[in-house]
């Protein structure tokens, strides 16, 4: 009896293996990769994606939001957290804007991508 309990547990263990393998394409490369740095910010808003990106070329360590990205929780809660360890404060003279018309009159652009504007101000 414990023969055959053992032979259909390992049978039902196998074919659980053999359909999980099948269903789902991950492997040790997929886990690998999703420790690597930067790993899973492809399903971030790509304001976000782009920041870093701009940060990354620029040397900055920290920043402000324009209302027009701290306004959106969702958005600022992702910021937050992606661009750690760089610092978001209030009121910095460089900042994050989606709106290239909200910069002020004493503030020039430094970087911009598809979606985000970095300026810094006087």
């Amino acid at each position: 009896m414990k023969t055959l309990t053992f032979s259909i547990s390992l049978s039902i263990l196998v074919a659980a293996i053999y359909m999980f393998r099948k269903a789902q394409p991950w492997g040790l490369d997929f886990f690998r990769k999703s420790f690597s740095p930067g790993a899973g910010g492809e399903v971030l808003p790509i304001e976000a994606q782009e920041m870093l990106a701009i940060l990354t070329e620029t040397g900055r360590k920290e920043f402000s939001l324009a209302a027009d990205l701290s306004g959106d929780v969702y958005m600022y809660q992702r910021t937050v957290e992606y661009l750690y360890p760089y610092r978001i404060i209030s009121d910095g003279k460089v900042f994050f804007t989606t709106k290239p018309t909200s910069a002020k009159d004493n503030c020039r652009e430094i970087s911009k991508a598809s979606k985000v504007y970095l300026y810094e101000c006087n």
